[in-house]
């Protein structure tokens, strides 16, 4: 309705109250007309200048379709010693010292703790005192017999045929006296067994000069060799005993548990003392087994521990699966463990560029508006509906597949070339009219200088 035609229904509505009222009535009815009248001008000129503010200027970026991204991608991990070892004494005693307490930073081979080692001390010099016996025999038998033994022996042998030539020739007359019967059989028989006596006697003397001359026999040296290895054996065990009765550190480090104290009788394998290596420092990352395969050993990678962040190289990759998380770990050795103030145990991250094949675009975040069903939508401008600049708004469902910062990389219902409300979303509505002000096409390249300074309105 036009503002004549309004104006002539309320005229007429006026002559029709003037007719029948009175004149104060009348009064009453003109300004309650011409209140109307005001106010239906006053709403007139507010829908007129309503329609003309529905079409707001936005910021907008033409989509630029990409077959791939690189995502950043966080892992989590933990700090960890190289070695941590928990000491002890493989033999039983009393501890009798212990130099280190927790804290303590201790170098390889520093002397830790030592046992009561007075009875192992007293086995080990009556061993010792056995084996000088022993090795002084097997000498002499190595040696063989003296030049003066030999020729004892010879001079006993040379005797003893002397007296067995006298025993038969004596014999030899004793049995022409029993043949004429001038001695007794029972004499004659006692020079037999003189003669024989004698005999035997050189044979023996004989073979002890043989085997004089002839050395020591080998079995009776291996036998005494045998002997002696027997004897250094059993004080190189003592010895070992004696050396487990002291408790050394074998790799320098710092004292981290403390268990024990002097006096104790420890049994063997009681733990005495933990030692953590300090010196070299690794962190252990689980991973998907395809990213850790895309990490390069021996290269440099950033590492954040609490506030901190140390270089560290990649090391090695485990040949197995965490059957627990399903993960591949990758370690990473700390480069300099002692410029930086971190302790084994801590969390530790580290962030790797992964290049995915997907085709999308890169909007600015702030081009998203939430949608159902875990999608987002974006406000798109419809071309074909163009009015003297103007556009309509259209909701296209899309898919955030990755959000880096302040840009997301999204597919779904959006073409390559469309135009899109990059900021602003609160202000508008699908179906209102707007009048675009776009800014530069926007590739993930050059996505990062389109937000520059750019808002939410």
């Amino acid at each position: 309705m036009s503002r004549k035609q309004h104006k002539s229904v309320v005229d007429q509505r006026a002559s029709f109250f003037v007719s029948s009222l009175t004149k104060r009535q009348n009064m009453t009815v003109w300004i309650v007309a011409l209140g109307m009248l005001v106010v239906t001008i006053g709403c007139s000129t507010s829908s007129v200048e309503e329609v003309e503010l529905t079409v707001l200027p936005v910021e907008t970026i033409r989509l630029k379709q990409s077959s791939e991204f690189e995502a950043e991608r966080t892992y989590s991990g933990v700090l960890r010693a190289a070695r941590a070892s928990e000491l002890g004494f493989e033999r039983t005693g009393q501890l009798v010292s212990i130099s280190v307490d927790e804290g303590d930073r201790v170098y390889a081979g520093q002397s830790l703790a030592k046992l009561d080692a007075r009875n192992l001390q007293a086995r080990l010099e009556q061993l010792e005192a056995e084996l000088q016996s022993a090795q002084a025999l097997l000498d002499e038998l190595k040696a063989g017999p003296r030049v003066e033994t030999i020729a004892a022996q010879r001079a006993l042998v040379a005797e003893l045929a002397a007296s067995t030539e006298l025993q038969d020739a004596n014999f030899d007359r004793r049995v022409d006296l029993r043949q004429s019967n001038t001695i007794s059989k029972e004499e004659f028989e006692q020079f037999d067994f003189e003669k024989k006596a004698s005999a035997a006697r050189l044979v023996a003397a004989q073979q002890q000069l043989s085997e004089l001359e002839n050395g020591t026999r080998p079995e009776k040296i291996a036998a005494q060799s045998g002997a002696v290895k027997r004897l250094n054996a059993a004080i190189k065990d003592v010895r070992v005993d004696l050396e487990e009765s002291e408790l050394v550190a074998p790799f320098a480090g710092t004292i981290s548990q403390r268990h024990h104290d002097e006096g104790t009788i420890l049994p063997p394998a009681t733990k005495l003392l933990r030692l953590v290596e300090t010196s070299r420092l690794e962190v252990w990352i689980g991973m998907p087994a395809r990213a850790a395969a895309t990490i390069e050993l021996e290269n440099s990678f950033q590492i954040q521990i609490d506030n901190q962040v140390v270089a560290a190289i990649a090391s090695e990759r485990l040949p197995e699966l965490d059957p627990a998380t399903r993960t591949r770990t990758v370690i990473f050795v700390v480069d300099d463990p002692n410029s930086v103030e971190v302790i084994p145990g801590q969390l530790a991250r580290v962030t790797i560029v992964e290049r995915q094949q997907s085709l999308g675009f890169w909007v600015p975040t702030t081009a998203l508006v939430r949608s159902t069903r875990g999608l987002w939508s974006v406000y798109a401008l419809n071309a074909g509906e163009q009015d003297g600049g103007k556009s309509m708004i259209q909701r296209r469902d899309v898919e955030v597949v990755y959000t880096r910062g302040d840009r997301s990389y999204i597919r779904g219902t959006v073409v390559d070339g469309d135009e899109i409300v990059a900021a602003g979303t609160h202000r508008i509505v699908p179906g209102q009219l707007v009048r675009s002000n776009e800014l530069k096409p926007a590739s993930s390249e050059q996505l990062a200088e389109i937000l520059g300074g750019q808002g939410n309105d």
